[in-house]
């Protein structure tokens, strides 16, 4: 084998493995990039649902501090209250990936429209007597209850999802560096091998033209190259042999004509 065509080889394999290597840990770090989207999106989702749960729990407070003091304030406080709710189900039933979780976010949204509604026109509002107030707050801890039900159930398989893809991701992220922990002791493997045949297809015949070009610079013209190779190496061998070939042909003419 020629020693361009050790080289190409060598260079050849060299950039087939750092791209098959390379190919590889794009796809690792896409999956695992991937796999923290979706875990940042199931994080911010059980957030979102326990930022809900806790808000409906402090919606019956304005309602029942009305009640007791009968400050209108609180009026304009529930309802900053229950428009952050509505914005959050209706972010959680974009976000929802199932029927089920559907289902539980609309039930609470129905069970809190229902309570906006008695806290609005039954407490929230002077037309109506204390008794039917005292009442339809009993009503609207029902609701409250209800909806918190369902967001809890929602909250449950929130927080597992996001367990899972944690786990999920760690997993993916574990297996992307053994990849690329493999992929560069392959690389380095490669390279070494490579670079050692090379050098040895180099070094090897190289040597010994040298030796035999310093046995014949001493006058030894029968002496001649012997090159453990093939190609560029064993064809400048070749020519050297023919080289001092002729020098001895030469020496020993002169040698003729001297006598």
């Amino acid at each position: 084998m020629k020693l361009r065509t050790k080289l190409i080889a060598g260079f050849f394999s060299m950039v087939v493995l750092l791209l098959t290597a390379g190919t590889f840990a794009y796809l690792a770090v896409d999956r695992v990039s991937k796999s923290a989207k979706i875990f940042e999106e199931n994080t911010l989702y059980l957030d979102l649902v326990s930022r809900l749960q806790l808000a409906i729990e402090r919606s019956v407070m304005p309602p029942n501090d009305y009640l007791i003091h009968g400050n209108i304030a609180e009026r304009e406080n529930f309802l900053s209250i229950a428009e952050q709710i509505d914005k959050m189900i209706e972010a959680l039933r974009m976000m929802a990936i199932n029927e089920e979780e559907r289902k539980l976010i609309n039930d609470a949204g129905g069970a809190f429209a229902n309570l906006k509604d008695a806290a609005l026109y039954y407490i929230l509002n002077d037309t109506v007597e204390g008794e039917s107030r005292a009442k339809s707050m009993e009503e609207m801890d029902a609701m409250a209850e209800n909806a918190i039900r369902k967001i809890d159930i929602l909250n449950h398989y929130a927080y597992k999802k996001a367990v899972e893809t944690a786990h999920q991701e760690r997993l993916y992220r574990k297996h992307t560096n053994i990849l690329l922990l493999i992929c560069a002791a392959l690389f380095v493997i490669d390279a070494s091998v490579s670079g050692f045949f090379i050098w040895h297809s180099i070094s090897k015949p190289l040597k010994s033209l040298l030796n035999s070009v310093g046995i014949i610079t001493h006058g030894k013209l029968d002496h001649r190259v012997s090159v453990p190779a093939h190609g560029e190496f064993k064809e400048l061998a070749d020519s050297f042999n023919t080289m001092v070939g002729s020098l001895q042909g030469s020496f020993s003419n002169l040698e003729e004509e001297k006598n």
